[in-house]
């Protein structure tokens, strides 16, 4: 995987997307831009890329750096695109004239903080029969609650923290602090 490093040099970004390797539509699209760029072919196998890298001249090298920064270019677009598509979904939501279809999301925020809250005073509770009651039962459960609890809310929490943060980023790009 030497050629692989060398491409990493120069395309980073496509480097790490053919590095995932398998048929997802970003390494093969990463693939097929470094054999348009190095050896003409966009539809070059894998073998003829790897030898085209390690005998790439500079000019290829640079042509390769440029098709880096297109690539970045076309995945935050593809990103702008999802999340448009994500916030018509919500907005359309909200218009809605079922109170299920308009409420679902404020009701699951609600449910997920009585959870969350009921997580914590039964772990508070644990802890205080594992002093005050001298009970190693309620000791050796507290691990295995946080550890259910974590698994609970740390996928959800994780995928509204990327949600929110992606969503700060558009709010930011569109008051021109960020391009």
């Amino acid at each position: 995987m030497d050629w692989l490093k060398k491409i990493a040099g120069y395309a980073p970004d496509i480097a790490a997307a053919i590095a995932t390797g398998g048929t997802s539509v970003i390494a093969s699209t990463a693939l097929r831009i470094a054999a348009n760029e190095l050896t003409g072919d966009p539809e070059s196998s894998i073998d003829i890329v790897s030898g085209a890298a390690r005998n790439a001249t500079p000019e290829q090298l640079v042509a390769l750096q440029t098709a880096n920064n297109d690539f970045l270019v076309k995945l935050e677009a593809l990103d702008v695109e999802r999340l448009a598509v994500v916030n018509q979904t919500m907005q359309a939501e909200s218009k809605s004239e079922h109170w299920v279809q308009y409420s679902w999301r404020p009701i699951w925020g609600i449910i997920s903080a009585f959870a969350f809250l009921g997580f914590v005073w039964i772990i508070g509770s644990l802890a205080h029969e594992a002093i005050k009651g001298e009970n190693q039962n309620a000791m050796v459960m507290i691990p295995q609650l946080i550890s259910s609890a974590t698994m609970l809310f740390g996928i959800p929490a994780g995928i509204l923290g990327v949600a929110s943060w992606h969503r700060g980023k558009e709010k930011r790009i569109r008051a021109g602090e960020l391009k």
